[in-house]
C-alpha cells in the first residue's frame, strides 16, 4: 500500500506475483511516498488494510531534480585584505544534503578543479584567503548537492584576478627640462 500524505489516504499499489523479495515500485513524480506491507497466508489470513492516519512503515523521498544555485558576483578585498575573495550564492532545494556545498578553483573555466573547501554546511558565503603560490588568475566553481545525490554547479563567467605581488620601483634617471622664460 502507498500513501502520498503520510498515511491520511492509502492506495493499494499492487501484488507481488512471485511472492519473493524484492518488490519493485515505480512512482510517477518526485515527492514523499509512504509504504506499508500486508501479507496474506495461504488460508487468506492477513492484517487489516491500512487505516487513515496510520503511519507508513517506510518513507521514501523521490527527488530527481538537481538543486538550483545562483552565484553572486565575487567580491575581492582591498588594501590589506586584497588577498581575500568572498564568494556568495543562493540555493533553492527542498531536500538539501547535510553538507551540500563544495568550492573549487581552476586556471581554466572547464577545470581541472582544485578544492578550496570540501563539502560543508550552506552558509550562503565563504571567504577564501588566497595565498602566495595560488594562481593569480583563476575561475571559481561552487558545487551544490541534495540529499538524493543530485548535483549542480556554477562557475564564475570571468576569471578572478588577485595580484599579491607588491610592486616596487626605482628612479633610474633624472632629466632637467629647460624652460623658456615667459613674458
Amino acid at each position: 500500500y502507498i500513501t502520498e500524505d503520510n498515511g491520511q489516504k492509502w492506495y493499494k499499489y499492487g501484488e507481488d506475483p512471485d511472492k519473493q523479495s524484492p518488490f519493485q515500485v515505480e512512482v510517477p513524480n518526485d515527492g514523499i511516498y509512504g509504504f506499508t506491507l500486508r501479507v496474506r497466508s495461504g488460508a487468506g489470513l492477513a492484517d487489516a488494510l491500512p487505516k487513515s492516519g496510520e503511519k507508513p512503515d517506510v518513507v521514501v523521498v523521490v527527488d530527481r531534480q538537481a538543486p538550483v544555485i545562483q552565484l553572486d558576483p565575487v567580491v575581492q578585498g582591498v588594501g590589506g585584505e586584497a588577498n581575500k575573495v568572498t564568494i556568495s550564492w543562493n540555493i533553492s532545494e527542498p531536500n538539501p544534503a547535510e553538507k551540500p556545498i563544495a568550492i573549487n578553483y581552476s586556471t581554466q573555466p572547464g577545470g581541472p578543479w582544485e578544492p578550496i573547501v570540501e563539502w560543508q554546511e550552506d552558509q550562503g558565503r565563504f571567504t577564501w584567503s588566497v595565498r602566495p603560490g595560488n594562481p593569480s588568475k583563476f575561475y571559481l566553481q561552487v558545487v551544490v548537492r541534495d540529499a538524493a545525490g543530485n548535483i549542480s554547479q556554477q562557475v564564475t563567467p570571468q576569471p578572478i584576478v588577485v595580484d599579491l605581488t607588491k610592486p616596487s620601483g626605482r628612479i633610474v634617471d633624472v632629466e632637467v627640462l629647460s624652460r623658456k622664460p615667459s613674458y
